[in-house]
């Protein structure tokens, strides 16, 4: 499913941000004793499994920057390092991805809150 989100050509990638962005929630928390517990940050997690999936390779460099910084520091933007390696000039386009990603984020949260 991810790889196929990855094929977003034209698209807005805010969305293939905010799809990307949850994925850490595989791994970042488990049930221990029948309660769930934050074992790591899933923005972090996220991050790191991105790099699991073949399509993120295809993406250019400069992009697969944006997306990694947008999706690892969604919820700790003022942590995102100013400097990247392969992020030329495009600093401000990881956080603009970051905030789009983080707005998606809040607007489904409110949504699923809403209709539970």
């Amino acid at each position: 499913m991810i790889d196929e989100a990855f094929e977003y050509e034209g698209a807005d990638p805010s969305s293939l941000a905010a799809a990307a962005h949850d994925i850490g929630k595989t791994v970042s928390h488990a049930k221990q004793d029948g309660q769930w517990v934050r074992l790591s940050y899933h923005d972090k997690q996220s991050g790191r499994l991105l790099a699991k999936f073949p399509a993120w390779w295809e993406l250019p460099e400069d992009e697969r920057a944006i997306l990694l910084l947008a999706v690892k520091y969604e919820h700790s933007p003022n942590l995102m390092p100013v400097a990247f390696p392969g992020l030329s000039s495009k600093g401000c386009a990881a956080q603009s991805l970051s905030s789009s990603s983080c707005e998606i984020d809040g607007l489904a949260t409110r949504g699923e809150t809403q209709g539970a």
